[in-house]
């Protein structure tokens, strides 16, 4: 083990239960009643943005000068207190820093802005192969839905790194560079607050793309446009390269997110690879602005779709037509792959006298016919979320969510061949993976929030054999109870 990596994760561990032994440290309140519009923000330890403050004014004078530096450390502690294939705990981190250029300020150019973002990612979480050195080892094997949104590859990387232009009265904006596509498709804001990485970047999505799809840690080049006629609807659409770590080999063409072998092709963010074909992905959007004279509350209602034209792998036949179970041969290789869906975020109860507090939920819905290409062919999601729940704790925010991950048809078949072909009449057939997680964000100050949250994988793998040394054919896997505690400190 190394120097570097013990070190790593010690600092994620010390700055975690940093945060929650200071949770139950009061925090200085602010005045009562909004402060003047003319008064300076406030530069108090408590009540200032970041950690570090303005630097003595630098900050601010960098940023009227168009120039913003941010950097914000988010730390996972996660235990494993019972089922999965082993009991353990861990912790990890990631550090990024982000610079945005606003070419108004900077040069006068109306509507031009620069994002660059890079990442330090340190320690290593519940559901990375590397830990034990193999595809299994999230408590001993991979979840779908792994049990934190940040987990990646150990090493630092190159992350966004786009121009965006807006035109015509700001209704048209492009984006071009280095993108992800998890900024700002098929995610929801309300989900957002959740720990697992399902509720992010869809658990689906993460299983059936090449190497988990262009979202986090995985940008690539591409662009975006996207079009808004009014304040209320918008019509956006993406084009990147089909796999975000450049050209692999057949073992990874529709690998899910818990391979590890394509962010290690693309160690460092800049392999920049435009092999391999191209990812396109649409979303209309139809926004309600609150209106809280008027008893309106926010909502937002999404429908999209996306198609791949690179190369994915069937899961039950091989290159001759054969079930792929018995013969063993390479497996038979389709060109293009589509996925569909929809998903809804609405206030459902607003709580007098605030901005955005009381009780929000959100769905989503993820689907594809495709089932001979894809590992998951469903998935839906669902939570709601209180903000101010607890008397005099106006930005915390607590939340119950539900994520339901279906396993293909053609993987089933395939099992089921499996079973024939060795005579092991007790081999597990897949069927779903689904995860209910308990979260409270507590927020200590505008530049500290720590979260402690609850986990419990049902069927984690979708119901796969347990890899465990010694353990009998058809013992599955067992549902998975999680613990763990984030902190997320803007500096």
């Amino acid at each position: 083990m190394n120097r570097t990596f013990c070190e790593t994760t010690a600092l994620s561990g010390a700055l975690l239960l940093l945060g929650s032994l200071l949770a139950v440290v009061p925090v200085p309140a602010s005045a009562e009643g909004a402060p003047p519009a003319e008064a300076p923000k406030p530069t108090g330890f408590w009540e200032r943005d970041t950690l570090t403050g303005d630097w003595g004014g630098l900050r601010s004078s960098l940023a009227d000068a168009g120039f913003a530096l941010g950097a914000t450390e988010t730390g996972d502690m996660l235990a494993t207190a019972s089922g999965a294939v082993k009991q353990k705990a861990t912790a990890f981190g990631r550090l990024e820093l982000d610079l945005d250029v606003d070419f108004e300020k900077a040069v006068g150019l109306h509507g031009g802005t620069l994002h660059a973002s890079a990442l330090q990612l340190h320690g290593s979480g519940l559901n990375s192969p590397q830990r034990l050195g193999s595809n299994t080892s999230f408590g001993g094997t991979s979840a779908l839905e792994a049990p934190s949104g940040i987990e990646a590859v150990r090493g630092t990387r190159l992350f966004d790194a786009y121009y965006q232009q807006t035109l015509i009265g700001d209704k048209l904006s492009v984006r071009a560079g280095q993108i992800s596509l998890d900024d700002e498709f098929a995610v929801s804001s309300y989900g957002a607050n959740f720990v697992n990485s399902t509720f992010g970047w869809p658990g689906m999505f993460a299983a059936d793309l090449p190497s988990g799809g262009t979202a986090y840690p995985l940008a690539s080049p591409g662009a975006r446009v996207k079009i808004s006629p009014s304040d209320t609807l918008s019509w956006q659409t993406g084009v990147t390269a089909s796999n975000p770590a450049g050209k692999g080999n057949a073992l990874d063409l529709s690998n899910s997110a818990s391979n590890t072998l394509p962010q290690r092709r693309n160690n460092d963010g800049t392999t920049f690879s435009t092999a391999g074909g191209t990812m396109v992905i649409t979303e209309f959007a139809y926004t309600v602005a609150a209106d809280k004279d008027h008893g309106v509350v926010p909502a937002s209602y999404k429908i999209g779709a996306w198609y791949n034209t690179g190369k994915f792998t069937d899961l039950e036949k091989d290159i001759r037509g054969n079930n792929l179970a018995v013969t063993g041969l390479t497996p038979r290789i389709h060109k293009g792959d589509y996925a569909l869906y929809g998903m809804v975020d609405q206030m459902l109860l607003h709580t007098k006298d605030t901005d955005d507090g009381g009780l929000s939920g959100f769905l989503r819905l993820f689907g594809t016919p495709q089932s001979d290409r894809n590992l998951v062919t469903f998935q839906a999601d669902v939570g709601v979320n209180y903000k101010g729940l607890l008397p005099g704790r106006d930005n915390d925010i607590a939340g119950l969510a539900f994520g339901l991950d279906e396993i293909g048809g053609r993987q089933i078949a395939y099992d089921k061949d499996f079973r024939t072909a060795n005579r092991l009449p007790n081999a597990p057939i897949h069927d779903y993976e689904s995860v209910i997680e308990l979260t409270y964000q507590y927020v200590l100050s505008p530049w500290w929030t720590i979260q402690p949250n609850l986990q419990y994988i049902l069927h984690p793998g979708g119901n796969m054999q347990n890899p465990a040394p010694g353990a009998v054919v058809g013992k599955t896997i067992d549902d998975a109870f999680i613990a763990g505690l984030r902190t997320a400190i803007k500096l």
